[in-house]
């Protein structure tokens, strides 16, 4: 996202930004050496997993940038370290540019220049250090190995050897960082320059909005735009290419907005890269460094989901709710506690010592009216009574609750649980870093060996009482776990009528429709006979002596085309008492769907739900793009002005937008993204595909057709159509497609010239007339008009001085007015040649002459 910021100061210009233009392409090399290339990850700044690390730059009088090589490498063998080879542009590498003896030697200093871009020096004697010097605008790249052995060449494989890190100095009057003093040390302190960020998964996933305007300055210009990227965080592959992206970072307005995915992690750690570019393509950048911590808020682990129970369940159906494993405590999770403190094994129920802590858990009613009655005066269970419901609460606030409905009549109640940690809590020293056992901190203050708990008014403390005096001693404060937080769900117990459809066990189940087929590969089923009674008549709902209609709904595919997410449908299902017929819809790629049936009684709000898979396979063959807009315009075809040209992209053919998804004329199920043919189809148009009037087969090729009304071209490569529009007439046109398996899609649609209207038409002529050819002599092109004061049937043919014919430009039925025929005599030789047109009661005839 870019968006642009006034900045106040005046405009000046200099020519040394334009240099920048000259060094800022080049080629990212990697080498064949086993040990691999040291990437200049510490210098940039790069503390994320990503495959390919951003250019570092370096500003003119800026000064001097120092790395440390030793810094940059985890090899064991890091006493000798060098520059392996540079690159400038797309220019061959220069190999051991520092001409340090092979295998080290004596420590040495050594300098060399990159082109006239920069100065490195290579220090081995004063720990190991890397100095750049940039002399004038452009780009290069370093890169840095234990040894110079391998000899490279422009075109090498060198992925071996490790990606060289891009290098970009830019003149004096580009953007810079903020906040940086002294002109000779801003490369180095901007080297450094790092805003750290801590988010946290659920608990914290958003950092307060940061304001752009004030990061950065620029020594000429007004105008500033402003991009941000997240780099993605890899997962184990050394190429990256299994990143995740773990940060959004977006620019909303004049603040940077960043906060955390679902793909994010504990302990995770990535970058955000916010670049100021002026006018003149040169640009600044600041890092963000987000690093995740580990959530400590209890969270909800497992919903526990609406229910649905019948009014005339049986007793022994009575639903029993298991409250505990709702929420988990990621400090201390999969523990539990006994009311005295001791641990207890949530899989065992046995004891296994003190000091853990688990959530208590307990339940609310959303019903107001619901009436509390205690179970047993002695016990803290309890029902609550209401309308639709009696329901039973056993255990509440308390590690595992129950809740036990006994359905009375229909209706719905809302239930909320809250699950809360148990308070702050003393680490115990379990020999593990960070402890991991707890003991929890009460009124009383428990005590433990060598573990003194004191409260009073001030505070909770918690001491390692290591001289026994049962006083805090200097050393041996402990840190409480300062912890104190709930998470919350609800869920829904709905009674249902004794009318009310209910689900069977039956499976409904589809065989996968061929969507090639479309229409003729339907299926249906009977929802009243799932098996079509070949054993009895098994069914998809009970009805409970009613009489059901049925409605099915299929889910959509999500697909991201262009910016936006649209939703496609890969079949229609339609409903016909109690038969569904689901047909598919032509697609590339197999797509398994969910459906949804309602079976309904007529009374309002007596229905039931069930779902099956719909899965629809992939169409081998290509077809036009069923789309009904597409269809309509093959159906209305086009109409092109006597004069004017008519442009199609058959890859675009409603022109669309740069967010708007394209639609393509034929779509193929089986296209590469990178296949040369456009949609991986090659497009051709015969003489025979084209029918009008006249069409000059002798003048025409596969492609390229002269008619009688205009020239029809098709560019196979671009997939564009074009129409040069020359007489009143119509013809239809049809285009195939063929697949790289040779199969064929056809689509015809009609291109008309309309006769002008008679209130815009000039004044038709009086007579018949053919005009001298123009220009003549000729080579190869000319141009022959002739008039028609009457609609009627019309021949305009070539003759050679013996009489032969030689082509035929027209013949058929013409409007009355001026008309122009394009005459290409290219495959003729030299000499004079006569034209001859025949209209209604009468013939003209004159020569031209051709000289190639």
């Amino acid at each position: 996202m870019t968006f642009l910021l006034q900045k106040h100061h005046a405009i000046h210009r200099t020519q040394v930004r334009d240099s920048l233009r000259s060094f800022a392409s080049g080629i990212a090399l990697t080498g064949r050496l086993a040990a691999a290339c040291l990437l200049l990850a510490g210098f940039l700044g790069v503390g994320s997993a990503t495959a390919q690390a951003p250019p570092t730059i370096l500003r003119l009088g800026g000064g001097d940038v120092v790395l440390k090589l030793d810094d940059l490498t985890t090899l064991a063998d890091n006493d000798y370290l060098d520059v392996h080879h540079f690159v400038i542009g797309t220019g061959d590498p220069v190999n051991n540019p520092s001409e340090i003896p092979e295998g080290g030697g004596a420590a040495v200093k050594t300098s060399f220049l990159i082109g006239g871009l920069a100065l490195v020096t290579v220090d081995d004697v004063n720990d190991h250090k890397l100095t750049i010097s940039p002399v004038a605008t452009g780009s290069f790249k370093i890169a840095l190995s234990p040894d110079g052995e391998a000899e490279l060449t422009k075109g090498d494989d060198m992925t071996n050897v490790g990606q060289p890190h891009d290098f970009v100095v830019v003149s004096a009057n580009a953007p810079e960082l903020t906040g940086k003093t002294g002109a000779d040390s801003y490369n180095q302190q901007a080297k450094d320059d790092r805003t750290d960020i801590t988010l946290t998964p659920r608990d914290n996933i958003k950092a307060d909005a940061i304001a752009v305007i004030g990061l950065f300055t620029d020594p000429d210009d007004v105008v500033l735009t402003y991009t941000v990227k997240a780099d993605t965080v890899g997962r184990g592959k050394a190429d990256g290419s299994d990143g995740e992206a773990i940060v959004n970072a977006t620019i909303s307005k004049d603040s940077l907005m960043i906060s955390l995915t679902d793909k994010a992690k504990a302990q995770d750690s990535t970058d955000v890269w916010l670049t100021a570019t002026d006018a003149s393509g040169e640009y600044a950048r600041k890092r963000y460094y987000i690093s995740t911590g580990s959530p400590t808020n209890p969270y909800v682990k497992k919903a526990i989901g609406n229910v649905i129970i019948r009014e005339d369940a049986a007793s022994a159906d009575i639903a029993t709710i298991m409250l505990a494993g709702t929420a988990d405590d990621p400090v201390f999770a999969d523990e539990a506690l006994t009311a005295t403190g001791t641990n207890l094994d949530p899989d065992t129920g046995t004891n296994t010592g003190d000091g853990l802590r688990a959530l208590n858990i307990s339940i609310a009613i959303g019903d107001k009216n619901a009436t509390r009655v205690p179970v047993d005066p002695n016990a803290a269970d309890f029902t609550w009574v209401t309308t639709p419901m009696n329901a039973i609460v056993k255990g509440n606030g308390g590690e595992a609750p129950t809740l036990e409905i006994d359905p009375r009549a229909a209706g719905e109640v809302t239930f909320t649980v809250t699950a809360t940690d148990r308070g702050p809590a003393c680490p115990v020293d379990d020999g593990k870093t960070p402890a991991t056992a707890y003991i929890t901190i009460d009124k009383d203050g428990n005590a433990q060996t060598n573990l003194t708990l004191t409260t009073d008014a001030a505070a909770v403390k918690c001491f390692a009482d290591a001289d026994g005096d049962n006083t805090e001693d200097a050393g041996e404060t402990i840190a409480l776990y300062k912890d104190s937080k709930t998470a919350t769900t609800t869920f829904k117990v709905t009674i249902v009528s004794k009318t009310t459809p209910s689900v069977t066990t039956n499976a409904i189940t589809l065989k996968a429709l061929d969507s090639e087929k479309g229409a003729m590969g339907a299926m249906t089923i009977d929802l009243d006979d799932l098996n079509g009674a070949t054993t009895g008549t098994p069914t998809a709902f009970n009805k409970h002596g009613q009489t059901l209609t049925y409605a099915v709904k299929l889910a959509k595919e999500k697909k991201k085309e262009g910016t936006k997410e649209v939703e496609l449908d890969v079949a229609v299902a339609e409903v016909e008492g109690s038969k569904v017929t689901v047909t598919p819809i032509w697609r590339a790629g197999d797509i398994t769907v969910e459906a949804t049936v309602t079976a309904m009684n007529g009374i309002a709000g007596e229905t039931a739900e069930r779902k099956f898979n719909v899965t629809v396979s992939s169409a081998t063959t290509p077809v036009v793009t069923q789309d009904d807009r597409v269809q309509l315009v093959l159906t209305n075809g086009f109409e092109v002005m006597r004069g004017d040209k008519m442009e199609l992209d058959l890859r675009d053919i409603f022109k669309a937008g740069k967010d708007v998804p394209k639609v393509p004329l034929f779509l193929d199920p089986n296209a590469a993204m990178d296949d040369q043919l456009p949609g991986g189809l090659q497009l051709r148009i015969r003489p025979a595909d084209v029918v009008t009037a006249h069409r000059y087969d002798d003048q025409s090729s596969d492609n390229d057709i002269y008619t009688s009304m205009g020239r029809l071209m098709l560019d196979p490569k671009t997939a564009m159509l074009t129409f040069y529009a020359t007489a009143p007439n119509t013809m239809k046109v049809t285009i195939h497609a063929t697949d790289r398996e040779r199969k064929v899609a056809m689509a015809s649609t009609m291109i008309t010239v309309p006769e002008v209207p008679s209130a815009e038409a000039e004044e038709l002529p009086t007579e018949v007339s053919l005009s001298q050819n123009y220009p003549n002599p000729f080579n190869p092109r000319t141009t022959i008009e002739y008039a028609l004061p009457e609609a009627g049937d019309v021949s305009l043919i070539v003759y050679d001085m013996l009489g032969r014919e030689v082509t035929t430009l027209l013949e058929g039925p013409q409007a009355a007015g001026r008309h122009t025929v394009n005459f290409d005599a290219n495959h003729l030789s030299n000499g004079t040649y006569v034209y001859r047109l025949v209209a209604p009661n009468k013939t003209i005839t004159r020569t031209m002459v051709l000289v190639k």
